[in-house]
């Protein structure tokens, strides 16, 4: 399991098969090895502490993420919010301070920028006294079904436009939508244009000029 500790995921397992987790509750488990690792391979978990600092990860937290184990312990858990989460923290604190679990999706934020979609779960983790120490989040990557939904509703806009629209990938320079003018000029389907060269339809395309020229876009500039 690479990085992952046992006992994190022995917490994540607990939580999920008690679906509420109070006061003691939580304690090592006789866990099957098969559920760690199903857990670990399948599922993004976190271990933070009452005030939100990063304790543990997973393996897939870190691939998920971006972030290394070193980069990311001890960091705050809103390094991954993005700026439309940060006013769900307070009421996700407020709920797992007061015992109750919190499950809704959020939009987090890689390292490197980009977007990840979770549908998460936190359950709060008391000590024996009743105090709130820590908090665990078993979350789901659902980016694929939110981009596939986005980019559908996108293609069906862009189908009703009587300009040629396409697009490509910048480093392969190959097609991935067409709408319905652009696919009528050179009298191809959604299989033929799909990974097709844009060479192949602009004769004289000079791939290195145009290279030069999105340059700085590429770069953010």
């Amino acid at each position: 399991m690479k990085n992952t500790s046992l006992k994190l995921l022995q917490y994540a397992l607990a939580c999920v098969g008690l679906q509420a987790v109070r006061k003691d509750r939580v304690r090592d488990l006789s866990i099957l090895d098969h559920e760690i690792e199903a857990l670990n391979a399948h599922s993004i978990v976190n271990l933070v502490s009452a005030d939100g600092e990063v304790l543990e990860v997973n393996d897939l937290f870190v691939e998920t993420f971006g972030y290394s184990t070193d980069d990311i312990i001890g960091q705050p858990i809103t390094i991954i919010y993005s700026e439309s989460e940060w006013s769900n923290f307070d009421a996700i604190h407020a709920a797992l301070t007061s015992g109750t679990c919190w499950t809704g999706e959020q939009r987090l934020r890689r390292k490197d920028g980009t977007t990840v979609w979770t549908r998460t779960t936190s359950y709060p983790l008391f000590d024996k006294s009743g105090e709130h120490v820590k908090s665990i989040s078993i979350r789901t990557d659902v980016s694929g079904s939110k981009f596939s939904d986005s980019e559908r509703d996108m293609h069906a806009a862009l189908h009703m436009f009587q300009d040629e629209m396409f697009m490509f990938t910048p480093d392969t320079l190959r097609y991935t939508y067409m709408n319905r003018a652009a696919m009528a000029r050179w009298g191809w389907s959604e299989t033929d244009y799909m990974n097709t060269p844009l060479a192949s339809s602009m004769p004289g395309f000079d791939e290195e000029a145009f290279l030069r020229k999105v340059q700085p876009l590429l770069d953010g500039r």
